[in-house]
């Protein structure tokens, strides 16, 4: 896929840590996908602006801002693994299940 200057960056950021999240957590870009679905779906249906399906995602909680639960999790344990993706403006991560 070739980005245009109207087009979103599309980045796979593949595993990282809480920490490197974080920042992205606190300027507000951050959004959890749920593990049942594919990351690289999630990437490319934002890219491509399919406001359905996103609100699909969003409506059925499989893609939303981290609330304080989750974060009170990461932050105890800030050596999981994530997967992540960027997707201007917003970075989007995985939790890699054991």
């Amino acid at each position: 896929m070739t980005d245009t200057p109207d087009s979103p960056t599309q980045d796979l950021l593949g595993p990282t840590d809480w920490a490197t999240l974080k920042v992205h957590l606190d300027r507000g870009a951050l959004l959890w996908v749920a593990p049942s679905l594919p990351l690289k779906e999630v990437v490319d249906r934002i890219a491509a602006d399919d406001v359905a399906q996103v609100t699909t995602w969003l409506r059925e909680k499989k893609l939303l801002k981290p609330g304080p639960e989750l974060i009170e999790v990461w932050n105890k344990t800030p050596a999981r693994s994530f997967n992540a993706a960027i997707v201007q403006p917003y970075v989007l991560m995985q939790e890699f299940l054991n």
